[in-house]
């Protein structure tokens, strides 16, 4: 594991951050909040659920395989694509990979 940035948090990207897995995690890293902070949150669709975490942790990158039309919210700040599931998990303030 990486040593802790400059806030002295460890940076979390989530994949699957709608699933069961990922809903965990983030229920860790909220009663840990001293220790961790989310760095980049993806999904494989977007999803209410999705766009209300984006708007809860403020990731620095967020990503989804495809957009779901239906949704009314701008995609804006949401990479589309298996290279934007690239780009969450390689960011450089990424230090775990959940």
């Amino acid at each position: 594991m990486s040593p802790p940035r400059e806030d002295g948090r460890i940076g979390i990207a989530v994949l699957g951050s709608t699933g069961s897995i990922g809903l965990q995690t983030l229920s860790v890293i909220d009663e840990h909040v001293d220790r961790f902070r989310v760095v980049a949150l993806a999904a494989r669709t977007a999803s209410e659920r999705f766009l209300g975490q984006v708007s809860r942790y403020s990731p620095e990158v967020a990503a989804v395989f495809e957009w779901n039309p239906a949704l009314a919210e701008s995609r804006e700040g949401i990479a589309l694509g298996i290279d934007g599931l690239v780009d969450v998990s390689t960011h450089p303030s990424v230090d775990i990979v959940v």
